[in-house]
């Protein structure tokens, strides 16, 4: 392999300026907090479903409600179930 292919590390035509030495400390623990509370919801929405209670609530009772305080015909707050 030819050595015109290789990038040198003292060449500053591909540097991207000055080495930051202090780290991210700060992004870092978003993303690992980010990661533990998309893993807990993860796991809560396979428990729910894998439990069979995953109809209670959620998505279609939203949309029941909105429309109903939209006005939309055929739609109230008295088809929404009490649980």
């Amino acid at each position: 392999m030819s050595s015109a292919y290789r990038l040198d590390p003292e060449d500053t035509e591909f540097s991207f300026g000055e080495a930051n030495e202090r780290r991210p400390w700060k992004k870092v623990a978003l993303a690992v907090g980010l990661l533990l509370v998309g893993t807990v919801l993860l796991a809560v929405g396979l428990g729910l479903y894998l439990s069979g209670r995953q109809d209670e609530g959620g998505a279609y009772h939203t949309r029941i409600a909105y429309l109903a305080w939209k006005g939309q015909s055929g739609y109230s707050l008295n088809q929404i179930p009490d649980f």
